[in-house]
């Protein structure tokens, strides 16, 4: 099990809360990669807040293999430090990762669609706000 399903461990297959299993205490326990200790949901909420650019940058770049349905180490490009900028800007908001996320890929796909001498109308299919 990852450790972040270690500070999960006190859910239920029913997602109900319980303090013990079979009789036994729970332990919600884990470390992480790095070494860092956590116990809990409360310690593991402490420490991914404790490094919000990695958790950041975790997030979208699941996000975007799921997304995008492609290999992590091809969206590494595309995960550019401006999504997190404005994601710090917004105290690690998760819909202005988003945004920012989609705001990089509408310019990304323009581009292209210039180079490649597309018209402008189908550049403006693309502008949805």
């Amino acid at each position: 099990m990852d450790p972040i399903g270690f500070a999960m461990e006190n859910f239920d297959g029913n997602r109900r809360w319980r303090d013990q299993d079979a009789g036994n205490p729970i332990d919600a326990y884990g470390v992480f990669p790095g070494g860092e200790k956590f116990d809990g949901m409360a310690g593991l909420k402490a420490a991914l807040l404790s490094t919000p650019k990695s958790f950041v940058s975790t997030i979208t770049e699941k996000l975007m293999m799921y997304g995008l349905g492609r290999n992590a180490a091809v969206l590494r490009s595309a995960c550019h430090p401006r999504h997190y900028q404005a994601s710090a800007r917004n105290n690690y908001n998760f819909q202005s990762l988003i945004l920012e996320w989609y705001r990089a890929r509408r310019s990304r796909c323009a581009r292209r669609r210039r180079r490649r001498g597309q018209d402008g109308a189908a550049l403006m299919a693309l502008n949805f706000q």
